[in-house]
């Protein structure tokens, strides 16, 4: 189940790679919760990885299991110009901050192994 798990997360975010930016070239930014956990820097290892391969620059921030710290480093990517945003929330219900102010600068989001129904959980989200 483990490994079916890491699979699943590694195929999200190369889907989510190849399909929200568009150019290689383009800057993409993924928001971790944690990497304390072995199954998040699995994750991110794969998403720099498949960035790599495909020529796109991975920005890659922990949010140490803070919806705080992952506010500032949604707000951080932003002014690095992302064109892109991948997050891996800390909470279900606070990464709704981090989406709307990626929205307020019209960058697209997907959210990755977010457990809450509510909209800003599917791809593309809008708030």
């Amino acid at each position: 189940m483990k490994k079916f798990l890491k699979v699943l997360a590694i195929t999200s975010v190369l889907i989510a790679v190849s399909s929200a930016a568009s150019a290689a070239g383009e800057k993409i930014g993924l928001v971790v919760s944690t990497q304390n956990n072995p199954f998040f820097v699995t994750l991110k290892e794969g998403a720099v990885q498949k960035a790599n391969e495909l020529g796109y620059e991975l920005i890659v921030l922990d949010s140490q299991n803070d919806p705080s710290k992952e506010l500032g480093n949604v707000e951080d990517l932003l002014v690095k110009g992302v064109d892109v945003l991948l997050i891996n929330p800390t909470d279900s219900d606070a990464v709704a901050s981090s989406v709307r102010a990626a929205n307020r600068s019209k960058i697209p989001v997907v959210t990755l192994l977010c457990n809450n129904p509510a909209p800003h959980v599917h791809p593309w989200n809008r708030l």
